[in-house]
């Protein structure tokens, strides 16, 4: 099967693509804490281990004209997301993800604040 090849300069492909990646950190935070995982904190390089996971099942039929750049956006958007989440779950409030993506992307000068 021969993969996709996304062009990271694309809005489109690259939003689809960071939101991906804050669904996954939203999830694993949720996780954490419903399960009580949340007592210990989980720290960047473990949390690095479980966003390299998640690139490597959303790159398995997608790949980007410069891969260690999308990678790299990737797990900073995870990171981002789940530290949010991490933060914000225990005091009952639910972030936007879209929200969240957007945030990110406006942090990182890959869009403007409207």
């Amino acid at each position: 099967m021969d993969k996709q090849v996304h062009s990271i300069a694309s809005d489109f492909l690259r939003s689809r693509m960071i939101h991906y990646a804050v669904r996954k950190a939203a999830d694993l935070a949720g996780d954490n804490f419903y399960y009580g995982l949340g007592f210990t904190e989980v720290g960047d390089e473990e949390l690095a281990i479980f966003a390299k996971d998640a690139w490597r099942i959303y790159t398995l039929a997608i790949s980007f004209d410069y891969p260690g750049y999308a990678h790299s956006l990737f797990v900073q958007a995870f990171l981002k997301a789940y530290h949010v989440y991490e933060r914000e779950l225990p005091n009952g409030l639910h972030p936007s993800l879209p929200v969240l993506a957007a945030e990110f992307e406006i942090e990182v000068g890959l869009a403007h604040n409207p």
